[in-house]
């Protein structure tokens, strides 16, 4: 389950952009886009881009108890280091120890001074542009994407939303002719943009809601799932009557 994001400068939103659509990044160091498109590039199921997103643009300037607690875990285990060794290796590695900190030091003054310009204004816009789904549909998905639109179900999205996509791959493309999606940013997305009424109507809070015979079911389903839902809508549906027999009993 996938909760609304505000996106922010276009290099954050590439590495979104590999966890939604699976494309490679533009990052300097190889190996970048294998980080983003791997296991470690979730936490409990939320892209660590996206959390990014939240820290950048929702609590700007605001302190960070995590950065601190890694930065002073950092420093004990330098401190144990350093106490563990000998004082005449003290010596041979302090020298080159510390020209290697006011390397870094340098580097990151160069690398992120320019940071704050560079972060996204007010008036920052995402263009709406949906990710193409290219995984093969089952008989099954095309099957179930009819049924579940002839039966009035929705599944409320973003465009932005990783787990929206992954939604839309597991019934792949051929369904997607049949399948019952409403996009909640169709103008794509800036700050302060509001979802789209028929979003607000059916109270989505969380990327996707599938709505099926007025129940909210937040997050990815499996197509076992959606057809055990539709199974209950049928089993709940009221009987069909059956047309008067011409033949009556004597």
């Amino acid at each position: 389950m996938f909760r609304p994001l505000a996106p922010c400068q276009h290099r954050r939103l590439r590495s979104l952009t590999v966890k939604l659509a699976g494309d490679t990044p533009y990052c300097p160091v190889s190996g970048c886009d294998s980080v983003l498109t791997s296991s470690y590039s979730e936490l409990y199921g939320v892209p660590l881009s996206a959390l990014g997103y939240i820290l950048a643009t929702q609590f700007p300037g605001q302190s960070c108890a995590w950065c601190y607690a890694s930065v002073g875990l950092s420093y004990a285990l330098a401190a144990s280091l350093l106490r563990s060794l000998p004082g005449r290796a003290l010596g041979q590695v302090a020298l080159p120890g510390l020209g290697a900190l006011a390397g870094v030091a340098v580097l990151l003054a160069v690398g992120f001074g320019p940071l704050a310009s560079s972060t996204a204004g007010e008036d920052f816009q995402l263009p709406y542009q949906a990710p193409e789904v290219l995984t093969a549909s089952s008989p099954q998905a095309v099957s179930l994407a009819r049924r579940l639109r002839d039966a009035g179900a929705r599944m409320y999205g973003a465009f932005w939303c990783s787990h929206c996509f992954d939604q839309k791959q597991a019934f792949g493309s051929a369904a997607m002719a049949d399948f019952p999606y409403v996009e909640c940013y169709p103008e794509g997305w800036q700050r302060g943009a509001q979802v789209a009424p028929a979003c607000e109507a059916a109270g989505v809070r969380a990327f996707p809601t599938w709505v099926i015979n007025g129940r909210l079911l937040e997050g990815e389903l499996t197509l076992d799932s959606l057809e055990q839902e539709l199974g209950n809508l049928d089993s709940t549906a009221p009987p069909k009557l059956l047309p008067e027999s011409p033949f009556k009993e004597q």
